[in-house]
């Protein structure tokens, strides 16, 4: 397939990956906040460690890889069924190449490719940052629907003081016995929401496993009460190890927020701690609260942003404490291929 005479699109392999981290670096999002990945490890294994088994496609140039785009693979909540989705991610181009048709053609290769393995009745998905015009462009031009804003980025500074916990309450690290407790409770409080995973007992404890290093890169944390029953629980990715944000680009009004709230460091570079599987039972938000806290302290000498997805109609986004002046990411969310449409009244799962 041929995006103009002088670029050919083909599937990746791993020894592409060392030019794909470098298309990263070199290729800022054009989004309302201008960023570029910096990888800490081999862009490959940090790749398979984020998204397991993936598939990707790239733009040649001669012997100069100029785009790529990747997808991932799993079983989703939709509109009241479980089915296989997938999720069109990471498409990027070069500055020096683009508006030449080379995010479409990757886009509709990986389109044609997801389609074949999803088969009718899947979805096919993907998100991108508001403001990124060039790739929402090319996203419309195969869109079923497109929510725009319903996601939200937070970004968090890590806290240098210790909160203080409700009284009776402790947190502590996930045990072996709890993964089937656990995800019980993750299914419960995501029941409904569109794209979520539902989990078993033996994929969050693969997922917490899961490490590029000899240490731990995921951890579980859990709050219960004195009586030992659980009532919240976060995990989280030492993101931060594998990859930098380094920011190039904010609109003035960011930059003034940024200026009095200092979330981004004055060396332009988020070294970023991810949340993600939080829940909390009902009527213990404050408890949720409270282990999120604590999770900003403990890693506040190691990370400098922790980082939260929502839906703006959710209940984490509450939690997340967000204020007018948060300086926010909002991403629109672009429904290529699917059954139906997403219901309106639906939440939607994101991380």
């Amino acid at each position: 397939m041929k995006a103009r005479s002088e670029v050919s699109v083909r599937k990746l392999s791993p020894r592409d990956a060392p030019d794909v981290g470098s298309l990263q670096e070199e290729s800022p999002d054009t989004g309302a906040v201008g960023f570029s990945l910096h990888f800490e490890i081999h862009p490959l294994v940090a790749y398979q460690f984020f998204q397991g088994g993936f598939i990707g496609f790239g733009a040649e140039s001669g012997q100069k890889l100029v785009g790529a785009c990747l997808i991932r693979f799993g079983r989703c909540q939709f509109e009241g069924d479980v089915r296989p989705f997938a999720l069109l991610n990471t498409l990027v181009v070069h500055p020096d190449y683009r508006r030449r048709g080379i995010a479409t053609a990757l886009f509709g290769k990986a389109v044609e490719f997801a389609r074949a393995r999803v088969g009718q009745g899947g979805v096919i998905w993907a998100s991108i940052q508001q403001g990124n015009t060039g790739s929402e462009r090319t996203a419309r031009k195969y869109q079923r629907q497109f929510l725009g804003g319903r996601i939200v980025v937070v970004p968090m500074k890590t806290r240098s003081r210790a909160p203080r916990l409700p009284a009776g309450i402790a947190v502590r690290e996930i045990r072996e016995d709890e993964f089937g407790e656990v995800a019980n409770h993750l299914n419960a409080f995501y029941r409904g929401y569109n794209l979520y995973e539902p989990f078993t007992a033996d994929m969050l404890r693969e997922w917490c496993a899961g490490s590029p290093f000899p240490t731990p890169a995921r951890r579980y944390f859990l709050a219960a009460d004195s009586r030992g029953r659980l009532l919240a629980g976060v995990g989280m990715t030492e993101t931060y190890r594998l990859r930098t944000l380094h920011i190039v680009r904010m609109p003035q009004i960011l930059q003034a927020l940024n200026a009095a709230m200092r979330i981004v460091p004055p060396d332009g570079i988020i070294r970023e701690l991810g949340l993600s599987k939080l829940w909390f039972s009902s009527g213990n938000l404050r408890v949720a609260k409270c282990l999120l806290e604590l999770v900003r302290f403990r890693w506040h000498r190691k990370a400098t942003v922790v980082m939260g997805w929502a839906d703006t109609r959710s209940p984490l986004y509450g939690l997340f404490g967000v204020r007018p002046w948060t300086p926010l990411t909002r991403l629109g969310l672009v429904l290529v291929e699917s059954p139906l449409p997403l219901g309106a009244d639906r939440l939607i799962y994101y991380e």
